[in-house]
């Protein structure tokens, strides 16, 4: 799984083309959501969409979550 961040909004963009077990994992062990990426067109199919307007706080709190997830 890789992920980037588009320029000029906040979410982040994961590669899904691993299948669905990386998301499951997101959701599971991370507590983090997640949105399919198909949702915002059929060019970001295969794509998750993790957004993160929350509280500083909040995005620290999941981020922390996240890093042995993706790395």
């Amino acid at each position: 799984m890789s992920a980037s961040a588009d320029k000029g909004v906040s979410p982040i963009v994961a590669d899904e083309s691993d299948g669905e077990e990386p998301a499951r994992r997101i959701v599971r062990e991370g507590r983090v959501g997640l949105a399919p990426g198909i949702a915002f067109g059929p060019e970001a199919e295969g794509w998750l969409r993790i957004r993160f307007a929350q509280s500083p706080d909040l995005v620290s709190r999941a981020m922390d979550r996240l890093e042995p997830i993706l790395t």
